[in-house]
């Protein structure tokens, strides 16, 4: 937008972008490799870790660990590990030298109405108007529910979230390339599907994913559950589980040369298709993860829907520029939300709508079936 001709500002929280971005994370960059925004050339240059050439998805009891891994540098070209502090701020840089204006350490608090119209963002640093605002204010989306953009009908039901917690495992040089079968700047990521354990006699309905990904010098370790069965059904400290994860026998191939870095932990909006928000109004466009569009299985993505919606509305401010017109409601529905509606990242959401609330209460992947594949795996693999 910026290249354009638009004047834009981004309104930043954390002291720096990614400073608090915590997803431990394979970045899909298809769209940042489209010609309206970076281009693939700009893409090669930026701060990722590695490319991504494998994933996998495993299942694991703590002890028995079963799964696929499936290796094509093509299936993955546009897809990187990164870690989001390092790649959030160069990302920022590049927007900087295109004209984006960034204000750090600052909070939109409200949003500014004239009529039925948004006309900007009230922050703590005072008021920014604005012709058209995108709120794309991550996962907790404060403002999508504070000011009235949840499309529930019953005031007692909110967005399903789900808890993320990471940790960063420094390795040896050279270690991830022998551990893994990895050459130089090729990554691997592996989701793991994680039997539910006790807790002093205890069951505990947790239905958590775990992941591992590679980056240049380190790996990103963490768990994703719902929150709701994190609080329900475990009091202790988050970090103790991702303790117990880092600790198991299962994992401890990968992990055998490694130390413990930085630590974090997120709030991640995954209820899928039942909680997208409106996501126009007259003035306003909403995207990014307060949007709920994205998906975690059969592996997490929520980065490409995000950078979909960032080249959707730079396109559709463009075309409505062009057609002399306003930034109305209409037309950010014609040019924005119905071209985001034919993308695949919508009809994948949609295809998936009830999965996310299945997988919340299931016990099909965490419990005794689970037990039974681990063992008839062993039976079958077992030295005779």
């Amino acid at each position: 937008m910026a290249r354009g001709g638009f004047s834009v500002i981004v309104v930043e929280a954390a002291s720096y972008p990614g400073a608090e971005n915590w997803s431990g994370c394979v970045y899909f960059c298809e769209n940042l490799a489209h010609s309206d925004l970076l281009g693939p050339e700009s893409v090669e240059t930026l701060a990722w870790e590695r490319r991504l050439v494998e994933r996998g998805i495993f299942a694991t009891d703590g002890y028995s660990l079963l799964g696929m891994t499936y290796r094509d540098p093509k299936a993955f070209r546009h897809c990187y590990t990164v870690l989001r502090p390092i790649y959030d701020y160069h990302l920022a840089q590049v927007a900087l030298r295109q004209g984006v204006a960034i204000l750090t350490d600052t909070t939109a608090e409200s949003l500014i109405r004239d009529g039925p119209r948004v006309i900007g963002v009230c922050t703590q640093r005072g008021p920014l108007y604005a012709d058209l605002v995108f709120l794309a204010e991550g996962d907790a989306s404060h403002l999508v529910t504070r000011e009235g953009y949840e499309r529930f009908s019953d005031p007692r039901r909110t967005p399903k979230f789900l808890q993320g917690i990471k940790q960063v495992i420094d390795m040896p040089e050279g270690a991830i390339d022998s551990i893994f079968g990895l050459g130089k700047d090729e990554g691997a990521a592996y989701e793991i599907l994680i039997r539910n354990g006790s807790l002093n006699g205890r069951d505990l309905h947790l239905n958590m994913g775990g992941f591992v990904y590679t980056n240049r010098q380190s790996l990103s370790i963490g768990l994703v559950l719902p929150v709701d069965n994190l609080k329900e059904n475990f009091s202790g400290d988050p970090n103790l589980l991702l303790e117990w994860f880092e600790n198991m026998p299962a994992l401890k191939p990968w992990l055998r040369e490694g130390k413990r870095g930085v630590f974090g932990a997120k709030i991640i909006r995954g209820g899928g298709a039942k909680d997208i928000p409106t996501l126009v109004d007259h003035g306003l466009a909403i995207g990014g993860a307060a949007s709920a569009i994205g998906i975690d299985f059969p592996y997490p993505n929520f980065t490409g829907p995000a950078t979909a919606m960032g080249l959707l509305l730079a396109q559709a401010a463009h075309r409505i520029r062009e057609q002399s017109g306003d930034f109305s409601q209409e037309n950010l529905t014609e040019h924005y939300l119905k071209p985001l509606q034919q993308t695949h990242y919508w009809q994948d959401v949609e295809f998936l709508r009830r999965w996310p609330g299945y997988v919340k209460r299931t016990e099909a992947f965490f419990g005794l079936n689970l037990d039974l594949v681990l063992g008839t795996a062993y039976v079958w693999t077992r030295p005779r």
